[in-house]
This record gives C-alpha cells, sequence and structure tokens, in this order.
C-alpha cells in the first residue's frame, strides 16, 4: 500500500513539515492532512499513486508507503499535541506572573 505525501507550506512552529493526502471518501472538507492517520487515502500499487502524484505540481507531492506515511502523521500529531499543551502552560504561567498589577484595574 502506498501514499501520498508533500511538504507543508505552513506549521513549521507546531511541528508540521509534511502533509498526506486525504481520501475524499472519508473526509469531504479536507484535502490534505498534517495528522490524522486514519484518512489517508491509501493506494494498492505504485504506478497508480505515482500517476496521481504526477497531477499534483505544489509543494513536492511523492509517493511512499503506507505505513510511513501513517508513522509520519502519527509523530507530527504528537508535535503539535505538545506544542499545545506548552502554549497553555505558557499562557497559564503568564496569568501567574501578573500578579496583583493583572487584577487591580478588574474592578
Amino acid at each position: 500500500m502506498f501514499a501520498i505525501i508533500c511538504n507543508a507550506r505552513k506549521g513549521s512552529t507546531q511541528g508540521i513539515h509534511t502533509l498526506a493526502l486525504v481520501d475524499r471518501t472519508k473526509c469531504r472538507t479536507l484535502w490534505w492532512t498534517s495528522d490524522n492517520r486514519r484518512i489517508i487515502e491509501a493506494f494498492a500499487t505504485k504506478p497508480v499513486a505515482e500517476a496521481r502524484a504526477k497531477a499534483l505540481s505544489k509543494n513536492t507531492p511523492r509517493v511512499v508507503s503506507l505505513d510511513y506515511a501513517k508513522d509520519l502523521m502519527k509523530r507530527q500529531g504528537e508535535a503539535v499535541d505538545e506544542h499545545a499543551a506548552e502554549k497553555d502552560r505558557l499562557a497559564g504561567l503568564d496569568a501567574v506572573e501578573w500578579g496583583w498589577d493583572g487584577h487591580k484595574n478588574a474592578w
């Protein structure tokens, strides 16, 4: 089984560097995914996947094994979750840092 991946243009600060082509029968709202392994389009043969990848021209599309694509999306999903958790943690620390100054104008 094979999948098509490409380079991501945005999201590098969140750990997103690669996108996988989405199976449109499973999800009609997305074309590419950065972290959902369940909606990656799987191609039975490499020539079919290469023909589809050839129709795509932006961001260096390439054919890889489905297992590799799923593993890559899993790692990126974990990186996105870690980034979100760190962002929440820092936002909580900011609120603590303000101390009295953050609340004195609340009246």
